[in-house]
């Protein structure tokens, strides 16, 4: 892949593909950003979510404790109810796209199912939508879809994650060939505080205000600058922040 190909390329899996040899921990922080929106909407998602919180930390830690180690085992899942309808069910793949994080790890795959999941999600959605009939299982809820409804209405919403997930992958990895560095002036009290906030709470409304705080230390890097103030999602390992904080060689 070429930096153009890699600037305007709309298929998550080939810009994975690109940066296959990234550190692990871009790659899991990446895969735990992919499960973070499904995860929100699917049954006992505080579950699935905690794991992933897990998996998190075990990316910049490389430590789990043996009580996280138990957590990460699909026996404990089962226990926690998260197996309610059987491995044949769709709504499944959630699950199984978080276990897929650990141990075995695949970011591939997940990328794979948390797109595949939204898509199942949407067409829960319109099947609920179309019938007052209760059922856990869309085609049981007696819906007045069409099967070529179905196929629409999921294939966009799986194109509308890997939209999504796509600029995860800009966020994380930035441009990998055009690499950025970072004068240590720049990484001020005020600027890795914000950063580490932001770090901490997954909540990244402050970027703007860290492009002012970069710039105040002597900053006038356009990319830097602009990623900053753009409108692409930030998540956990974003190549802005992970500079800031030195963090970019862990893992």
């Amino acid at each position: 892949m070429t930096e153009s190909e890699w600037l305007t390329c709309d298929d998550p899996g080939e810009m994975l593909e690109c940066v296959q040899a990234a550190s692990e921990r871009k790659l899991r922080l990446f895969a735990c950003a992919c499960c973070h929106r499904p995860a929100k909407r699917l049954y006992a998602p505080s579950k699935i979510l905690k794991f992933v919180g897990i998996v998190e930390q075990f990316a910049d830690s490389k430590t789990m404790t043996s009580e996280d180690r138990d957590f990460s085992t699909f026996e404990v899942w089962e226990d926690y109810g998260l197996k309610w309808l059987g491995g044949g069910d769709p709504l499944m793949l959630s699950v199984e796209m978080v276990g897929e994080l650990w141990p075995t790890f695949n970011p591939k795959r997940v990328l794979s199912l948390a797109c595949e999941t939204a898509g199942i999600d949407a067409i829960n959605d319109a099947a609920a939508k179309s019938s007052r009939q209760r059922s856990y299982r869309w085609w049981s809820r007696g819906h007045n879809l069409s099967p070529q409804e179905f196929e629409d209405i999921r294939n966009n919403a799986v194109r509308e994650e890997e939209i999504v997930c796509r600029g995860f992958l800009h966020d994380i990895f930035g441009n990998p060939f055009r690499p950025v560095s970072v004068n240590p002036e720049w990484r001020t009290s005020t600027a890795v505080a914000i950063a580490q906030g932001m770090y901490e709470s997954r909540d990244f409304s402050a970027m703007p205000i860290l492009a002012d705080a970069l710039q105040d230390a002597g900053c006038e890097n356009d990319d830097i600058l602009a990623h900053c103030r753009g409108n692409s999602p930030h998540v956990r390992g974003c190549w802005v922040v992970d500079l800031v904080l030195c963090v970019t060689k862990r893992g």
